[in-house]
């Protein structure tokens, strides 16, 4: 059996929005670039990346879709 190893990333909260507000950086440019250094930051110590990442903001209609079946 394969695995597969998907880590989530939380590409929103307040903090991000409120810098990107201040600096007038579209909030999901200023995410992407964020997780970008994230990526860079594990990837220097050599630990081993996830074989998807997913953004909260990605996943919304994947968990509002499943509320409905609860």
């Amino acid at each position: 059996m394969d695995v597969q190893y998907v880590q989530n990333v939380t590409d929103v909260d307040g903090p991000l929005l409120e810098r990107a507000a201040d600096t007038g950086e579209d909030w999901r440019d200023l995410a992407d670039r964020q997780i970008d250094l994230f990526r860079e930051d594990m990837a220097a110590p050599r630990v081993m990346p996830p074989d998807a990442f997913v953004g909260a903001v990605e996943a919304i209609p994947q968990v509002v879709g499943r509320q409905d079946k609860v």
